[in-house]
């Protein structure tokens, strides 16, 4: 049984390393932005390939993060996640904000009118 676990161990190990070796890091951080993500998730990525000795490209990330953010900052999505009673935790650019906000509050008013 201990060996099982230690080439479990290991195995998860050597993907990490892959993976964080291999990663594009602008498209993970455009991924992670039009998912709206919290673009704190970067440390978590920071920290997971520290550990297998591979530094993440931060400014490739968060640059990919910002085109991505502003994708899913819109009227539209804000509309889709209000209408679905979603919460939002995320923090949208200035300059997309207020449409986000309105989008989100006019689907929110739907989906509240439809199950109250």
């Amino acid at each position: 049984m201990q060996y099982l676990f230690l080439i479990l161990l290991v195995g998860c190990s050597i993907n990490v390393k892959k993976k964080c070796g291999e990663a594009n890091w602008l498209a993970v951080g455009e991924y992670d932005g039009r998912a709206g993500n919290d673009r704190a998730v970067v440390k978590t990525y920071q920290k997971e390939c520290h550990d297998v000795g591979i530094d993440v490209d931060t400014v490739m990330y968060l640059r990919g993060y910002e085109r991505g953010i502003r994708m899913f900052c819109t009227y539209e999505t804000g509309y889709e996640l209000g209408l679905e009673g979603k919460r939002v935790n995320v923090k949208c650019p200035k300059k997309f904000e207020k449409g986000f906000y309105r989008g989100y509050n006019s689907g929110k008013q739907l989906y509240q009118t439809r199950n109250y």
